[in-house]
């Protein structure tokens, strides 16, 4: 009662490229190595969407399941990359950056922060309120309420620098 394929050359897919690129940064990152900015720009790169997208919530358990752990590991893998940009002092280049996570998934806070912190090293402080309010229209609008204390005490500290 069951169909049997037996392949030649293994399935590929964009989940497990993806997977297998977050298990290469993390190797890196175990190893207290630099991760190559080509291994950050691949994941990013492929993570296009999330999981089954058009796949109703309360359809599968496990597509939600899944969406969760790939969006998480998405987020981690943009924070890392935006993160180590700034160590370098990368500022623009971490902007660029933050902008094309943002483009995918715009309720991400940590890189909103990111970006604010950019910003404010390259001496751009109306682009650190201009980053503010809009983070502030996406988190009433998308989770009634309002951005976390980190961030609030980010913004203060840029404003007055």
């Amino acid at each position: 009662n069951c169909y049997r394929l037996q392949l030649e050359t293994p399935i590929l897919s964009d989940v497990t490229e993806f997977k297998g690129l977050c298990q290469k940064i993390q190797a890196q990152q175990r190893e207290r190595r630099e991760v190559p900015d080509e291994l950050f720009q691949q994941a990013i790169k492929i993570y296009s969407s999330n999981f089954l997208d058009d796949c109703p919530e309360d359809a599968l358990n496990w597509v939600e399941v899944e969406r969760q752990h790939l969006g998480a590991l998405f987020e981690q893998m943009a924070d890392l990359y935006s993160a180590q940009l700034c160590d370098k002092a990368e500022y623009y280049r971490a902007t660029s950056v933050c902008h094309e996570i943002l483009a995918r998934d715009q309720r991400m806070e940590a890189i909103h922060r990111r970006l604010m912190f950019c910003y404010g090293k390259l001496g751009m402080g109306h682009k650190v309120e201009q980053q503010y309010r809009l983070l502030c229209h996406i988190m009433e609008r998308e989770f009634q309420s309002k951005p976390s204390v980190e961030t609030t005490r980010l913004f203060q500290e840029l404003k007055t620098a």
